[in-house]
């Protein structure tokens, strides 16, 4: 007999969108659960063009340390 693939959704959210990415994860015991994928930004971009600038690379949400105030 396989295992079993099932997993529940963490968040009350069940529709697949942008804010709602998962992706499965399989545990030390072999459990299969789901994580978060946060939204990544599109990254810096020419103040003139509007081009993304080459080499410098875009920032997961949340993840800096600086903040507004």
């Amino acid at each position: 007999m396989g295992s079993d693939k099932r997993t529940t959704l963490p968040r009350r959210k069940a529709y697949h969108t942008k804010s709602n990415r998962m992706q499965v994860v399989k545990t030390p015991g072999g459990k299969l659960v789901m994580h978060v994928v946060k939204k990544r930004s599109a990254g810096p971009k020419c103040g003139d063009t509007g081009v993304q600038l080459h080499g410098v690379r875009g920032w997961e949400f949340g993840s800096s340390s600086w903040r507004w105030h």
